[in-house]
């Protein structure tokens, strides 16, 4: 059966619309509102900032809430902006008394304020939200028996990713010819100011294009046809940074943009380490230069499945009873090991106690970690070293269902990072400079903490009475200063 209808559209004066009545309670918006701890935020958030000079700046639950959203939602900076006009919830969330079309401010102020917040801040609002949501699980449960406090309590779930950055796939050729393609540019803008010489220096580009496009049109081009091309690139580049220091040279007064300035000392250094590595017919350097746009990228081997190479910092992520914290950011690579009594470290100056374990995998079991965690009185999960108990006996039965355990238990770390990758913005940092890339990550940190929290405080739950057997529905709200727990019979409410 068909149901028809009236195929033109209603006018605009006719559209019905909801927003005569109050907005609904049960939104997800305005729970989290009565959720995150504004005013700890804006005490962090103005931190940064000088109270007497400079322009009047925004309100910090508008900037920290946008970014907020963002993240939740997976959204770039001008549909965030976008997202929120058309939103009267969000427009709550973010402190409005009335709903406005206007923008709350212009898309390209995000990249401002991810340079004004920086890490250190974003670290400070996670830890802030977390012991705000520990506290609320302590009203939730005051009336459970409280635990003493022991010198070692807790557990300790710790592993290492990369937050791959936004860049080109690099290969050596594709480097240098995009380098070419920028030293011609500062060539092009330098002529411009007060030439000095009688014609304007050969570049080759046509050329040099076309010996870049015979390689990289072919599929497997052979190795010898690659050093080959690779050698002319060289060459081709080398010609165009002694032009641009000649040229320099001759002209005092207008130089280039400071933009292409900063991209001129990057090309420079990788000008150096491509023909050392023609040289000595190698594919490893220090310091690699991946990316002419972001010279911090590294490349990081992982040894993945289907991503052997990753490139962006290394993060090292500790989880406390579901609530993940940011312990290690390096734009370098590293061993995970070397970084775990940091992890240890920042457990104690949380929770003013070290771990009684520490979960994680073989990488951190290295000899020198296991006898600091033992001086510390600090189990570590892994294989015991030396020669295993005799199979069969009660000890070995203990300790494999232990490890088993265990191992069980540090999938929570496992599925955290593939929350933050695959849900939200962790899989891929669209910034570009290194202050923002480190707000970006941090930010996503918070961001999953306070889904978290959604989930577990936001939550309808159904308890079966033991002896009556009659079923009742619990929901939990958060008010601002207190919890509020109502009991519903299952006849009173309709789901």
């Amino acid at each position: 059966m068909i149901k028809k209808s009236n195929p033109k559209q209603v006018k605009l004066m006719d559209f019905q619309t909801p927003f005569r009545s109050n907005l609904d309670p049960n939104n997800r918006w305005v729970k989290l509102a009565k959720l995150i701890p504004w005013k700890e935020f804006s005490t962090i958030y103005h931190s940064n900032l000088d109270e007497n000079n400079g322009r009047r700046s925004l309100s910090t639950r508008l900037v920290i809430g946008a970014l907020i959203i963002k993240h939740m939602q997976g959204l770039s900076d001008e549909e965030t902006i976008q997202t929120i006009r058309e939103n009267p919830y969000m427009q709550y969330f973010l402190g409005y008394s009335k709903y406005t079309y206007e923008r709350p401010f212009d898309p390209s102020l995000f990249v401002t304020i991810r340079k004004r917040i920086g890490l250190d801040s974003i670290s400070n609002m996670n830890d802030v939200f977390i012991n705000r949501c520990r506290e609320l699980e302590k009203q939730l449960n005051a009336d459970q028996e409280i635990k003493k406090k022991v010198e070692n309590q807790g557990k300790l779930i710790v592993d290492a990713t990369v937050a791959p950055s936004d860049i080109k796939y690099p290969t050596d050729l594709g480097l240098l010819n995009h380098a070419r393609e920028l030293t011609e540019e500062m060539i092009d803008q330098l002529w411009q100011y007060k030439p000095v010489e009688k014609r304007k220096p050969r570049t080759y580009r046509n050329l040099a294009r076309s010996d870049y496009l015979k390689i990289a049109k072919q599929r497997r081009p052979r190795r010898r046809k690659i050093r080959k091309a690779i050698k002319s690139q060289l060459q081709y580049l080398r010609r165009n940074l002694s032009h641009i220091e000649k040229m320099k040279e001759k002209r005092s007064g207008k130089q280039l943009t400071p933009s292409l300035e900063d991209k001129l000392a990057t090309i420079n250094r990788l000008y150096v380490q491509q023909l050392e590595m023609y040289k000595e017919n190698k594919n490893t350097i220090k310091d690699r230069i991946v990316s002419i746009h972001q010279p911090r990228v590294r490349p990081i081997v992982r040894g993945k499945v289907g991503k052997n190479v990753e490139f962006g910092p290394k993060i090292s992520l500790g989880i406390v009873d579901g609530y993940c914290y940011l312990d290690y950011f390096s734009w370098d690579n590293y061993h995970e090991g070397k970084v775990l009594m940091d992890s240890v470290n920042n457990y104690k100056a949380r929770f003013d106690c070290d771990p009684s374990v520490v979960i994680a995998d073989q990488i951190y079991g290295t000899r020198e970690n296991r006898r600091k965690l033992k001086s510390r009185g600090i189990r570590y999960s892994g294989k015991a070293l030396g020669r295993p108990p005799k199979e069969g006996s009660e000890k070995y039965k203990r300790r494999k269902q232990r490890y088993k355990q265990e191992s069980r238990e540090r999938n929570a770390i496992e599925g955290k990072i593939g929350e933050g990758k695959r849900r939200y913005n962790l899989g891929l940092i669209q910034a570009k400079t290194d202050e923002t890339s480190e707000t970006w990550v941090g930010i996503n940190i918070l961001v999953m903490n306070i889904a978290k929290a959604f989930r577990q405080f936001f939550i309808i739950q159904f308890y079966m009475l033991k002896n009556t057997g009659k079923l009742l529905v619990i929901v939990i709200f958060i008010g601002s200063n207190q919890i509020f727990i109502k009991v519903f019979d299952q006849r009173v409410i309709t789901m």
